[in-house]
């Protein structure tokens, strides 16, 4: 049975029962990446007794789902039955995970040929949003909310790129953990092409000392750009599962 969250320890308790040696999971979010889904009550569970167990985080136009799978063989299965309670209609838009050790970096320096400004602490959280917008798919975006782009001000987790008319123009959002994960990059498209978005990973490599990783989809243009600055493979993949229902 579907059920809606509503406490963190006991998804934490649930995740926990699901964790095994050989257990293939797409999830590998911090807590409190679940927290204003809780809040907010749209993240869902659903157990099966294939000891498979699945998160549903709920968008509105669609879902993005995670899995801890103990038995993969069941996956087809229980893909069709939540499609099923969901509306589903197809599993689209394949990810993979890159990462970028300590060791892999090169300091791209501040592109000439165009005039910036950096912002490593943007407080106009309405035009950051306003930005990512507009620059990405919202399927595979996952724009935040206002909330947490506050808190990621707080925890200095975004750089920002300007333009002399103080105009955004460049971001690149992150979260600090025991890796380094790139949420968003995005640059304008009148400025793409240039260099700012090697420059803004350039920043990040060299103000942390974590692995980076990303996730991003496979064969785009952003796959191409993490690869040819020395991204790589890890084992870890996901997939958008898109839905309509009432």
């Amino acid at each position: 049975m579907l059920e809606k969250v509503t406490d963190k320890n006991l998804l934490s308790k649930a995740i926990f029962k699901h964790i095994k040696k050989d257990v293939f999971t797409n999830c590998f979010l911090s807590s409190r990446e679940f927290d204003e889904e809780i809040e907010s009550g749209t993240l869902y569970v659903i157990e099966y007794q294939s000891n498979n167990l699945y998160l549903l985080k709920d968008r509105g136009e669609f879902i993005t789902l995670y899995f801890y799978l103990n038995e993969k063989n069941a996956i087809g299965a229980e893909i069709d039955d939540i499609k099923a309670k969901l509306g589903c209609k197809k599993i689209v838009l394949n990810r993979v995970c890159l990462e970028r050790n300590k060791e892999n970096i090169a300091d791209e320096g501040k592109p000439s040929k165009i005039k910036v400004k950096e912002s490593f602490i943007n407080e106009d959280t309405e035009n950051i949003i306003k930005f990512l917008q507009e620059n990405f798919d919202r399927y595979t975006g996952c724009i935040p909310n206002i909330n947490t782009i506050k808190n990621r001000v707080l925890n200095n987790e975004i750089y920002v790129l300007e333009d002399e008319a103080s105009n955004i123009i460049g971001l690149l959002e992150f979260n600090l953990d025991k890796k380094t994960t790139i949420k968003h990059l995005a640059i304008a498209e009148k400025y793409r092409g240039h260099g700012l978005a090697k420059y803004l990973i350039s920043l990040l490599s060299l103000n942390q000392n974590n692995t980076i990783i990303t996730w991003t989809t496979i064969n785009s243009d952003a796959e191409r750009l993490y690869r040819n600055i020395g991204f790589v493979d890890t084992t870890y993949k996901s997939t958008v599962l898109i839905y309509e229902g009432e």
